[in-house]
């Protein structure tokens, strides 16, 4: 089963049609408000994320190496 997005004209050139398996349930609760900024797209359809600070890192430990871990807000 597929859904298909109503999307503004401006983000036309956007894949409107998602899996059911990609979305998840939403139960309502009318104290959720969210609230978000308009995102500024570039030609390409493209738009920029800003890390702005380190929250945590952690370091995994394999035979031979070590991968370090960053989660960034």
């Amino acid at each position: 089963m597929a859904y298909c997005l109503a999307l503004p004209p401006a983000l036309q050139g956007i894949h409107d049609v998602f899996n059911a398996s990609n979305l998840c349930w939403y139960v309502p609760d009318p104290s959720h408000i969210i609230q978000h900024e308009p995102q500024q797209l570039e030609e390409k359809l493209a738009y920029l994320k800003e890390p702005m600070r380190i929250l945590d890192r952690m370091a995994q430990t394999l035979r031979n190496k070590t991968i370090p871990y960053v989660k960034v807000l």
